[in-house]
């Protein structure tokens, strides 16, 4: 296969800024072995799949065969006060099908952590770096900051640079707060969708907590979010004000939120009521609420996780019903389901079941987006170091205007893990 000017351009943009970010890492590791040491981890896989149709195109571009061997290096150290740790990737590919042949490096990452806990206070700071393509259906925010996935099938890549950091104090105590801050820069390159423009988005926020009494908190939290967008001069303000009570019972707990929104386009006002149950090898949590905006229109909106650890196994379920914004910052109302299990078939082999449903709606067009996946993969010990997985998967994507688009994949991988301490 040949190398593509694609992936040289993507190699020249980022070996400096990882090259720098992996000294800086492993430097601070090594000061603080001071405090009790480090663990090391290297891991290597080696993986080789099929997938018809895999950016999900309309009408479909063909098969794509692809080998993906994945290096990961990562550091940890941690003190009874302190943790910090890194973890470095990169992915060696080549392939053939769906839009041409390649080869090269690509979907670096570098991320950084750091934590230091006091008496009743805490400190955590993190970073991060990454690149991956959009055709894979990247789920960009998934699980960050609570919100939901924001699901991209176009050609081209997105760099994502991100800083996070928070102060909490009063930890057990009566009177407690936080302060927090937060900054993400994403740049896309080699894409022709008009929505994807590269933006950055800047967050701050400040919270209270009080206890009125042994069981009952009351919290009161203000956020601020500046996005920007290149090439346009007006600047994007979101703020929210929210107000919550938690009591805590014998088995969980029970919650309310009420909270306010104001952006350019409004108001925005939410209820929230929920409550967690503690189940014997399990937990259940459930929400439920609405959310109306200054415009008119009232969208109900919930959560439900459940978790049961079985004999040999884990089960599990999670459904949201969210507004959330996508990647041009417009309201879209964000509907999810997913499901799964693990189970230890003998004390060699191993299966994972999953199938997700994610419906997004935005709300100034209406227009409806369907993703549907479905995935069953093996895993079996080979050696006490190697392990090898296989597996296939099914996904859909019906989009209003479109049209429907699936596609299939099968693969099979082989890795393991190298630890040590220095």
């Amino acid at each position: 296969m040949v190398g593509s000017s694609r992936s040289q351009r993507r190699l020249t943009r980022l070996a400096f800024p990882l090259a720098g970010l992996a000294a800086l890492l492993t430097a601070g590791a090594a000061i603080s072995q001071e405090g009790g040491g480090i663990l090391l981890t290297l891991g290597i896989d080696q993986r080789f799949s099929w997938e018809n149709n895999p950016e999900l195109d309309i009408p479909s571009a063909g098969d794509r065969f692809r080998s993906d061997t994945r290096l990961s290096f990562s550091g940890v150290s941690e003190t009874s006060r302190d943790r910090l740790s890194f973890n470095l990737g990169t992915v060696l590919r080549g392939e053939d099908g769906g839009s041409g042949s390649d080869f090269g490096l690509t979907s670096p990452s570098a991320e950084l952590a750091y934590a230091r806990s006091g008496y009743s206070s805490s400190f955590t700071f993190s970073g991060s770096l990454r690149e991956a393509d959009l055709g894979e259906g990247l789920a960009l925010v998934e699980g960050e900051d609570g919100s939901l996935p924001v699901l991209i099938f176009e050609d081209g890549t997105t760099r994502v640079k991100s800083a996070r950091l928070a102060y909490t104090w009063g930890e057990g105590k009566p009177l407690g707060g936080s302060l927090r801050a937060g900054l993400t820069d994403t740049d896309y390159s080699d894409t022709i969708d008009p929505d994807l423009v590269d933006n950055r988005t800047i967050t701050t926020g400040a919270g209270l907590r009080f206890a009125l009494n042994e069981v009952t908190d009351a919290t009161l939290d203000l956020d601020n979010s500046r996005y920007d967008e290149d090439g346009y001069a007006a600047v994007e303000d979101t703020t929210t004000l929210s107000v919550g009570l938690v009591r805590a019972l014998p088995r969980g707990n029970l919650r309310g939120k009420l909270s306010t929104t104001r952006d350019e386009d409004g108001n925005r006002t939410g209820l929230s009521f929920g409550r967690t149950f503690e189940l014997p090898r399990g937990l259940l949590s459930v929400d439920l609420g609405l959310t109306e905006a200054e415009g008119g229109g009232t969208d109900f909106t919930g959560a439900l996780d459940w978790r049961q650890e079985l004999a040999q196994g884990t089960i599990s379920a999670r459904f949201t019903r969210a507004v959330t914004s996508g990647t041009d910052n417009d309201e879209t109302l964000v509907t999810a389901l997913s499901l799964g299990l693990t189970r230890e078939l003998t004390p060699l082999l191993g299966v994972n079941l999953g199938a997700s449903w994610v419906q997004s709606e935005e709300q100034d067009t209406s227009l409806v987006t369907d993703n549907t996946s479905i995935n069953a993969s093996f895993s079996y010990a080979l050696t006490e170091d190697w392990a090898m997985n296989f597996g296939a998967n099914h996904k859909v994507k019906d989009e209003d205007g479109f049209g429907r688009a699936d596609s299939s994949s099968v693969f099979l991988s082989v890795g393991r893990v190298f630890d040590w301490r220095p």
